[in-house]
């Protein structure tokens, strides 16, 4: 056995519950559960360059050469298995938790060994479901712009002589987690997903596809070269006379006649000898002339002024009931980002707990399979507001 020494992220992934799920299913039931779990998360390692080292029961052991990548594929597996949780309500819900440590480890050709394989598998025992859960060595190497993290605190692991400070990525922390090229083409679907729906962007491209776009770009950009030289080496078009149109002279404008002057008025002899004929008031009359009467003061009675009204006190908005007005909701900021979040998960676990209603319902036989399933659909209906 040939060993070698790496500096890696190794990630623990497992399926919260399963050993009780395990005694209510048959052994079918539980390889297709398995199934689903491998299905689902294996083509995102790869995307995210990760290798899956091997399965433990329900856990899966990755490596990854960047911590950076370690938690973007994290984040896109919790989105995928959310995703997968809702599209999928008739069979049980699948919820994981990821545990991440960075270190110096023996690889051989099928395994790893060492302390930071032993610490991620110690800090998978104390993260909760849906969460992911990381070693103070992989924030402090990790690129924060992408990955927003936060600190949960310190904790005693098995095997360990001092705490270790863990940390955490939020659920639900922005509705843009995630770079802008690995968002899907319909806006407001990162709202959907815990992590802004990393996972969505995560489809290999085929290697002939690849191939077709590589010849598709030559062939355009020769086509680009070769309009481009033409246009710079073609000859100049010859120069054509243009004959400036005639502009007619100029008409010379008609003169205006200048108004005839008229005489002033003459003054009237009567006017003049009836204005001297008048004669001038005495002092006392003019003041009694210029002096007006005054008008009797009436006093109006003002009406009494009305009580001002109370304000009205303002009405609480009412929270979103589906995802949609969720949306709406956010968008419009009628509700900030703590309530979005709030509002996100009681929904979610709202849905969860009436599809197990209906679960153990349909497993007493007190509804047909037809009726499970048409119950189901609208639960799913109203939980997205369709």
């Amino acid at each position: 056995m040939k060993l070698h020494t790496e500096n890696l992220t190794v990630l623990f992934v497992d399926i919260v519950g399963y050993t009780a799920a395990t005694s209510r299913h048959s052994r079918t039931e539980n390889a297709d559960l398995l199934k689903s779990f491998n299905e689902t998360l294996v083509p995102i390692v790869h995307h995210f360059r990760g290798k899956k080292i091997k399965s433990i029961g329900d856990a899966m052991l990755l490596t990854f050469r960047s911590p950076t990548d370690a938690m973007l594929c994290s984040m896109a597996m919790q989105d995928a298995m959310h995703q997968r949780n809702l599209q999928a309500p008739g069979s049980d819900p699948i919820h994981i938790r990821v545990a991440a440590n960075l270190g110096e480890v023996r690889v051989t050709r099928n395994d790893i060994f060492g302390e930071p394989v032993n610490i991620a598998s110690r800090i998978e025992g104390v993260a909760p479901a849906d969460e992911i859960y990381l070693s103070e060595a992989v924030y402090m190497a990790m690129n924060k712009a992408e990955v927003p993290a936060a600190e949960v605190g310190q904790f005693a692991l098995k095997g360990m002589e001092q705490p270790v400070k863990l940390y955490n990525i939020p659920r639900f922390a922005t509705h843009r987690l995630v770079p802008q090229n690995a968002h899907p083409a319909e806006s407001g679907s990162e709202l959907l997903f815990p992590y802004g729906g990393m996972h969505l962007g995560s489809n290999d491209t085929p290697a002939a596809t690849r191939t077709a776009l590589f010849a598709g770009a030559a062939v355009l950009a020769a086509v680009m070269l070769g309009t481009g030289a033409w246009w710079w080496l073609r000859p100049a078009p010859a120069a054509v006379a243009v004959s400036a149109p005639a502009v007619p002279a100029a008409v010379p404008a008609p003169a205006t006649p200048t108004p005839a002057e008229q005489p002033p008025a003459a003054t009237t002899p009567a006017a003049t000898t009836t204005a001297a004929a008048t004669p001038e008031p005495q002092p006392a009359e003019k003041a009694a002339q210029e002096t007006p009467e005054k008008e009797p003061e009436t006093t109006v009675a003002k009406p009494a002024a009305k009580p001002a009204a109370k304000p009205a006190k303002p009405r609480s908005a009412p929270m979103p009931s589906n995802i949609a007005a969720a949306k709406r909701a956010y968008r419009d900021r009628r509700i900030s980002r703590e309530q979005y979040r709030a509002v996100v998960n009681r929904l979610e676990s709202d849905y969860d707990q009436r599809v197990r209603a209906l679960k153990v319902e349909y497993r007493a036989r007190r509804m047909s399979r037809e009726q499970y399933g048409l119950r189901v659909d609208a639960l799913k209906r109203q939980y997205y507001g369709e």
